[in-house]
């Protein structure tokens, strides 16, 4: 699930949500740490 947009000719920008969690505890305290967020790229293409 994202977004993607051409620029131009050879240009594209994309917007990625992301979502990652651990499968087991990270820490000896038991915390288990998740991370969510946006992705951006703008990807070049030169020929």
């Amino acid at each position: 699930m994202g977004y993607e947009q051409d620029l131009g000719k050879n240009t594209l920008f994309m917007i990625e949500p992301f979502y990652k969690f651990s499968l087991n505890n990270q820490t000896f305290l038991d915390q288990a740490f998740t991370l969510t967020g946006v992705n951006v790229r703008i990807s070049y293409q030169f020929k």
